[in-house]
Formats: C-alpha cells, structure tokens, sequence
C-alpha cells in the first residue's frame, strides 16, 4: 500500500515540496501538499475502513500540460487514483495552479 511518505519522495525527486507551504519563495515549478482530513467508511457504530485525503498542488509560470503529466504518472506508477481540477490563474501570484486530490487508505 502506497503511503503519504512514498508520494512526496517520489515528487521530490523532480519538485521542490512543501506541506501547505514553503517558509521561503521558490521558484517555479513547485508542489504542496495538504492534508484534508478523514472520509472514513463507518456502519452500526464501527469505522471499518479509515481513508485519509490529500491534495497535491502544482504551481507553474504558464498553464503546462507537461508539468501536469508529471504528476500524473507518478501518481499512475504509485497505484494511486486521483482527480485534477481545472487549472486556476493567480494574477496577484503570475502563476497557475493546478490541484490534484486522492485518498489512501490508512
């Protein structure tokens, strides 16, 4: 089973990383990463299957397909399956976003 641990040693061989944020500026491309809390399968007053979920943010100078993809095939080679958000301009940054959210299982 593929754990958080795995997936930013994996993206930290191409990206700089950070959870939730860099304590200095970084240049572009870059990732962070955040915890979004449990979304654990529970029934009749048991929790049968604890879920955590994730968010991998790519942040690029212009909207990249390629960069994109780069995390996409890490997460496809680590077994993960994931969702991509549209990507977001931020003009007070000049940079875009792209957000990518999956769960493991703990």
């Amino acid at each position: 089973m593929t754990t958080i641990t795995q997936i930013i040693a994996a993206i930290k061989a191409i990206y700089p990383i950070a959870h939730d944020s860099f304590t200095t500026a970084q240049a572009l491309p870059f990732v962070c990463w955040t915890d979004e809390g449990d979304e654990d399968f529970f029934a009749d007053n048991q929790n049968y299957l604890s879920k955590s979920v994730y968010n991998l943010e790519l942040y690029t100078k212009l909207k990249s397909k390629a960069e994109e993809k780069r995390i996409q095939d890490i997460l496809i080679n680590l077994g993960i399956s994931y969702s991509r958000n549209p990507t977001t301009k931020i003009p007070s940054e000049n940079c875009f976003s792209t957000v990518f959210s999956f769960e493991l299982i703990d």
